[in-house]
């Protein structure tokens, strides 16, 4: 559709979206319609072909132009689709942890990428205490809107909500791009997944560390044991020990006791040792237990982590940055596609390898 027939598309569904048309009622002409917006009856003839391609109108020379069904929620949204540039996100997560990875790193390159395909862009923050049903109101919103493509941050209680439910968001449209940045959902076959390669991150933290030739990896792990960012980046580790020897290089862990600290590290600290912690809260927590040692991280010890979290920028870590701009180019990718009508045979996931940042740490 060019933009005039675009609009008249638009405007006719919108009134009857609004109940301004009942059915049985008679629509302007084409003429008419053309008129009201400055161009040719063309135009306005392949706006009102396309309803009734799509069942909603009735044509007949005759009688003129009536309305045959109102369409539902779900085929409003469907229809408006080829008029309606826009993507949303849902963000899900904690305010404690926005600025780790959704941030502007992803969210300025995206909006540019999207702004120079014409299409629009929102952000919705999701806490956690809207229900599952009030979540569905959002989302038949969305759909009347016309929105075209969603992404969706998950985090706090809605990891769980969206990996037990995932119905609620598969009723919204086939294509879903889920940013899966703490590896909570490994099989989600519904949706595209654009995301973080823990495993992968974990064994290159290793590489890392192993560069300063140590004896001993610590790998510091955070109170909640089961959290699947920290299994699998430990994993990581654990996997890729064997290509240094084993027999060489002793792998343990360290868990916080239960004031955070890492009280081991005062019992068997060695200088020998390069620490590996699961992020970057973890590292931090390391350090200040180390200082009430007497010990300085980079001097006495070596450590790494993950995420490049801002809120630890003064602690100057030695850790893994996600490519957040390599996310943001393959999500604009496949939201423009999605936008554009060009849906592939498939669904798709990328794990993307994060970055080693150098500072004093290590």
């Amino acid at each position: 559709m060019n933009d005039h027939q675009k609009q008249i598309y638009r405007y006719l569904l919108d009134r009857i979206a609004a109940n301004e048309i009942s059915i049985g009622d008679k629509l302007p002409t084409e003429n008419q319609l053309a008129a009201q917006f400055s161009t040719g009856r063309l135009n306005a003839h392949y706006a009102v072909k396309a309803l009734e391609r799509a069942g909603i109108l009735r044509c007949d020379r005759r009688r003129g132009t009536t309305l045959l069904r109102c369409p539902q929620e779900y085929e409003l949204g469907q229809l408006l689709l080829p008029v309606s540039r826009k993507v949303c996100v849902l963000n899900h997560s904690q305010l404690n942890y926005r600025n780790i990875h959704w941030n502007d790193r992803i969210l300025i390159p995206l909006r540019t990428m999207l702004a120079r395909h014409r299409i629009d862009f929102e952000e919705r923050l999701i806490d956690d205490s809207m229900t599952p049903e009030h979540y569905q109101q959002v989302l038949f919103e969305l759909i009347r809107q016309g929105c075209g493509g969603l992404v969706v941050v998950p985090g706090g209680n809605w990891d769980r909500i969206l990996a037990d439910r995932p119905e609620l968001l598969f009723r919204f449209r086939n294509h879903i791009h889920l940013f899966d940045r703490r590896g909570i959902m490994p099989d989600c076959s519904w949706c595209n997944i654009v995301g973080i390669n823990n495993i992968r991150d974990g064994a290159l933290a290793l590489e890392t560390a192993m560069s300063t030739h140590p004896s001993r990896i610590v790998f510091c792990l955070l109170g909640v044991k089961h959290a699947r960012f920290q299994l699998e980046r430990f994993r990581g580790v654990e996997e890729s020990m064997p290509r240094y020897g084993q027999q060489a290089v002793k792998l343990i862990t360290y868990q916080p006791d239960m004031n955070g600290h890492y009280s081991q590290f005062a019992e068997d600290f060695r200088p020998d040792t390069a620490f590996i912690a699961c992020n970057d809260r973890a590292a931090v927590r390391l350090i200040d237990t180390a200082r009430a040692a007497g010990y300085e991280p980079g001097r006495d010890y070596k450590l790494i982590s993950f995420d490049d979290d801002r809120r630890f920028a003064d602690y100057r870590l030695t850790t893994l940055s996600p490519n957040l701009e390599l996310i943001a180019q393959l999500l604009a990718e496949e939201l423009i596609a999605a936008i554009d009508g060009r849906h592939p045979d498939f669904t798709s996931t990328h794990r993307i390898i994060s970055k080693v940042i150098r500072r004093d740490t290590m």
